[in-house]
């Protein structure tokens, strides 16, 4: 599962990162215009299929590879050992883990007629009821999430988020064609800290406020803006959650 957001939506929302269904008229639940443009900027002629070529790729097909010889020659992504990558670089986003909620608050800090801290940590346990998971950008333009538990699962991922300001060369976005350039050259995209703590809040306009945990998270010099998820439910993340 791999999320993005479109600012431009008469009610700004997550989206997933795929291909609109039709190019002449975006929808709302679609990404976003500006991100349409960046990805077609290699090829502006390129119709839907490029798009979803290009798409396909940053999300790590390899079929369109020069080696592969497929439709279209996007760069290979081998490293100095010739041996096959699709996770871009992790330089200055340190890994966050998260685990239990375990803030260190007053018990009723959100006010005595609103729930317990300790209600939603008990509800979170990371053995029976949340997955633990590390956080970590890259320049691949996402942001991973990883399963940290010690099961079989442990080490897969759970969900990558792209953030849609990368997209916006106008407002100092990198733009993520770079990325299937063959003339590519190392940029910064998803390249700054990580951050999840508990918060007490109302989500996305709700009239209700209850305890979840947030990430925040920003991209150093790959675009300006910063973006902020719901993870309470890592294992379940949806376009709601962005």
């Amino acid at each position: 599962k791999i999320f993005t957001y479109n600012p431009a939506a008469t009610d700004a929302q997550g989206v997933v990162f795929k291909a609109p269904v039709d190019l002449t008229s975006l929808a709302a639940d679609e990404i976003s215009q500006t991100q349409v443009t960046d990805l077609r900027s290699g090829n502006p002629a390129g119709g839907r299929a490029y798009l979803t070529g290009i798409i396909d790729y940053i999300k790590g097909d390899k079929s369109n590879e020069v080696r592969k010889a497929g439709g279209y020659s996007f760069r290979n992504r081998l490293d100095e050992n010739e041996q096959l990558f699709t996770l871009g670089a992790l330089v200055h986003s340190t890994p966050e883990y998260m685990g239990k909620p375990s803030e260190l608050y007053p018990n009723d800090i959100a006010g005595a007629s609103n729930p317990l801290y300790s209600t939603f940590v008990a509800a979170n346990d990371e053995i029976t009821e949340r997955i633990p998971v590390v956080f970590v950008g890259a320049n691949d333009g996402m942001l991973h999430a990883f399963n940290a538990g010690t099961t079989s699962a442990g080490g897969n991922e759970l969900f990558a988020y792209i953030p849609s300001f990368l997209s916006d060369r106008s407002n100092g976005g990198n733009g993520l064609a770079n990325l299937a350039d063959l003339n590519y050259q190392y940029k910064a995209y998803v390249d700054g800290p990580v951050s999840v703590r508990d918060v007490f809040v109302k989500k996305n306009g709700g009239v209700t406020a209850a305890w979840r945990s947030y990430l925040v998270g920003a991209t150093r010099t790959g675009g300006n803006g910063l973006y902020i998820l719901d993870v309470s439910n890592p294992d379940a993340m949806d376009v709601v959650d962005v």
